[in-house]
């Protein structure tokens, strides 16, 4: 097939644009080219999400995963937020429109973040309270009206909390793994008894693959949670990184939950998947278990995931 990865300088787009090129054409775009993708410059167009290349050609498939993706930098600027995610995907939907083509579009775990309905699954009343979550339901709804009009079919992967090689520094797996790493006394963590479902990227891109196999045969925009199906608090997850990096000992101390998590737009201080439809729609689930994607991330050669 031909295949364009939208986001392709980024952590999920890179790594996806490099698994999908086995068998595949595979097209790229970003801001700015990255040679991460793996895609020679002749098939990239460095232009933001909303602009309007001309002579590109006809692409069976898109993989969206351009966008705003951090809570706190949609709550810094929740205006381009809204115009990225939002607008944004409403304009690839278009290009797949003028292609003939699907769409598969990453999402995330933040369009439930205010619904106590735990665990979540993707029937769960959709109850965004931060602007990722609000610009992320943004896009969806731009999926579903694209197929009602103009039967364009897509996948929403509901991206929960992705690790591995090429996060940002700023995530919370990243910036742990460096404070534990170079700690000799105690460590100081927010709140302890959050969760979070973390999902190693490899399993992401997993998920991306079979997304892509199905999506020409949906029959609507379909929802499906991409997660683990574990419920991990932030105080185990920090010990795991500990134990993997051999200091089980270090003290690790952590803050009291607030009485209103989401006062600050953040989002809900627990997220818990059901991930039973990506085995029945996908044929996936995740694999790699918690320590185990540690240490393949550590093994990478990226100490700190950046």
């Amino acid at each position: 097939m031909r295949l364009l990865i939208t986001g392709a300088s980024g952590f999920i787009g890179g790594a996806s644009a490099r698994a999908l090129a086995d068998g595949n054409e595979v097209w790229g775009w970003s801001r700015t080219y990255s040679e991460r993708a793996g895609i020679p410059r002749e098939r990239y167009v460095e232009a933001d999400v909303l602009a309007q290349p001309a002579d590109l050609p006809p692409f069976d498939v898109i993989v969206h995963c351009a966008g705003v993706v951090a809570p706190g930098d949609a709550l810094a600027a929740p205006m381009e937020a809204m115009r990225v995610n939002a607008a944004g995907t409403a304009r690839i939907f278009e290009l797949a429109r003028a292609s003939g083509g699907a769409v598969v579009l990453a999402s995330s775990v933040y369009v439930y973040d205010g619904s106590s309905e735990l665990p979540w699954d993707e029937s769960t009343r959709l109850d965004p309270i931060s602007p990722l979550g609000a610009s992320k339901l943004g896009a969806e709804a731009a999926a579903i009206a694209f197929w009602r009009c103009f039967s364009v079919p897509s996948i929403l992967l509901r991206i929960f909390t992705v690790y591995g090689p090429g996060a940002k520094d700023s995530s919370f797996m990243a910036s742990a793994i460096r404070k534990i790493a170079g700690a000799s006394g105690q460590v100081e963590f927010g709140p302890g008894e959050s969760t979070r479902d973390f999902i190693y990227i490899d399993d992401v891109v997993g998920a991306i693959r079979a997304a892509v196999a199905k999506v020409q045969a949906v029959r609507g925009a379909e929802a499906v949670n991409v997660a683990s199906g574990r419920e991990r608090s932030i105080r185990d997850a920090a010990h795991a990184i500990a134990r993997v990096l051999g200091k089980g000992d270090l003290a690790l101390v952590f803050e009291k939950l607030p009485v209103r998590p989401d006062e600050k737009g953040s989002g809900h201080s627990r997220h818990a998947a059901l991930t039973a439809k990506a085995k029945r729609l996908l044929g996936w689930e995740a694999s790699v278990e918690f320590e185990e994607g540690i240490r393949r991330a550590l093994a990478s050669g990226a100490g700190t995931l950046s």
